[in-house]
């Protein structure tokens, strides 16, 4: 956990938009490149989609978990 005097350079959030980027223009653009459109690639192209959102929101949460004090945290430094 950080402590109050050191500050976060902002970097932990590069993983989750990388991911994001990857499920939402990457997939989306091989697939569209990619001729001709059957079914097998389109479903592997929407679970590699799902995965890296899945992988991307998680990252999310564990960045701002890290990022975010907590209320306990504030309250023992008082006492």
């Amino acid at each position: 956990m950080f402590k109050t005097s050191e500050e976060s350079m902002g970097t932990e959030y590069t993983t989750p938009v990388a991911l994001l980027f990857v499920a939402l223009v990457f997939v989306p653009l091989v697939l569209f490149v990619s001729r001709p459109f059957e079914n097998a690639f389109a479903l592997l192209g929407l679970c590699t989609s799902l995965v890296c959102v899945v992988l991307s929101w998680s990252a999310w949460k564990r960045a701002s978990a890290l990022a975010t004090p907590s209320i306990a945290d504030a309250q023992r430094e008082r006492k």
